[in-house]
């Protein structure tokens, strides 16, 4: 009997940092380790993935927006760099 597959297919968009996030731009995928100094995460995005910036070394401050609801596990794991991280309110 031949063995079927199941695929599931989920476009991604990608910001002009190259940070990666789902086609509804809800949840923030992930970052590209050479992301440095300051990034701020969009409106509208309302979750941050698992080991989301994980490794991003350069990175020195994270604005988080207000519409953000959950943040995964390790979202900044290993971000030797990073300072400060802001919510917005």
């Amino acid at each position: 009997q031949p063995l079927k597959f199941n695929f599931i297919i989920t476009m991604a968009y990608f910001d002009k940092y190259g940070v990666e996030f789902t086609d509804d731009r809800k949840t923030l995928v992930k970052c590209p380790k050479e992301l440095k100094g300051r990034y701020e995460i969009p409106d509208g995005v309302q979750y941050i993935g698992n080991c989301a910036f994980e490794g991003c070394r350069f990175l020195e401050l994270i604005t988080i927006s207000n519409s953000v609801i959950s943040i995964g596990h390790g979202a900044f794991a290993m971000c030797k760099n990073l300072e400060d991280i802001y919510f917005l309110s």
